[in-house]
């Protein structure tokens, strides 16, 4: 079994490959075409999907110190928003327009960042997982929702390419 590698509160618990040490940041060698890769993963979000996603907001809020950190307009006059639930970043929204996977209300899925989107969704679909649904973000980025094991409901994402330092 590969190792795992994680940095985490700025203490070093394993070794990284140059340019991939960052906090909250898991790093593991990734097989693919009979070589070894470097492959970098980290949560995304979690996403919560409500028929009321102020109130529900308002709840993680008031019972669970999370914090507002954008708010943004929905169909139908439902706002979408992020919350930070004490370091995880909580999406809460209604049903999202153009999904064309079934949606439902509770927690919809867990969203992990890659730098490598193409090679992630090979091995699932080496692997045998269920992909649920490939689609492009409005953004630009791809992702791929998949079902994992006891049919848990995630997707990968391309991780936002940094702006080059000038």
């Amino acid at each position: 079994m590969s190792p795992y590698y994680i940095r985490r509160m700025g203490k070093r618990e394993g070794v990284y490959p140059k340019g991939c040490a960052r906090i909250g940041k898991i790093i593991r060698p990734f097989k693919q075409g009979g070589k070894e890769e470097y492959v970098s993963f980290k949560i995304n979000h979690l996403h919560l999907k409500t028929p009321d996603p102020s109130k529900t907001a308002q709840w993680y809020v008031e019972n669970l110190g999370a914090t507002i950190v954008s708010e943004m307009g929905g169909a139908g006059g439902n706002a979408s928003y992020r919350l930070n639930l004490h370091g995880v970043p909580l999406n809460v929204t209604g049903y999202v327009e153009g999904q064309k996977l079934e949606q439902h209300y509770g927690l919809e899925h867990i969203a992990i960042d890659t730098d490598d989107l193409p090679g992630v969704v090979a091995k699932l679909k080496e692997s045998g997982a269920r992909i649920l649904e490939e689609r492009s973000l409005r953004d630009g980025r791809k992702v791929c929702f998949f079902e994992g094991p006891e049919g848990v409901r995630l997707e990968v994402l391309e991780m936002r390419r940094q702006a080059a330092a000038g």
